[in-house]
């Protein structure tokens, strides 16, 4: 697969910039986050159902707002990204916000041997699918 090389580490390049852009955009409402008043797209959140007491893995998982909107629901979340300045960013605001996830930094591809954890759900976003 050496002729992906060049769109990954396009890609890679992307994201990592996005991760310093989207804190500051409104759609991502950091200020919602922590005012616990943020909520899942409503097509996400009546697929996911109630998450309460779930083991939750939440791939490409970018700097954790839906992450930690899942934490807020009760959900015992692990993200994953490949971007570390978004994984940084969502480590930070899980410490400032008080809640409880992992984020672990490597390649999607490589998810089952970084993770041991077995989980109730996988999910992905709209960010990484659009």
């Amino acid at each position: 697969m050496a002729w992906a090389r060049p769109y990954f580490d396009q890609d890679h390049a992307k994201w990592q910039e996005l991760a310093r852009v989207n804190p500051r955009s409104p759609g991502h409402n950091l200020v919602g986050l922590r005012a616990g008043t943020s909520r899942l797209h409503a097509i996400e959140a009546s697929e996911l159902g109630p998450v309460d007491c779930l083991g939750v893995l939440h791939l490409q998982c970018h700097f954790g707002v839906d992450s930690l909107i899942l934490a807020q629901h009760g959900a015992r979340v692990t993200g994953l990204d490949f971007a570390p300045r978004a994984i940084a960013m969502a480590r930070a605001l899980a410490s400032e916000s008080g809640l409880e996830a992992r984020f672990v930094g490597d390649n999607l591809y490589d998810a089952s041997t970084l993770i041991a954890d077995r989980f109730d759900l996988m999910f992905v976003s709209w960010g990484p699918l659009i």
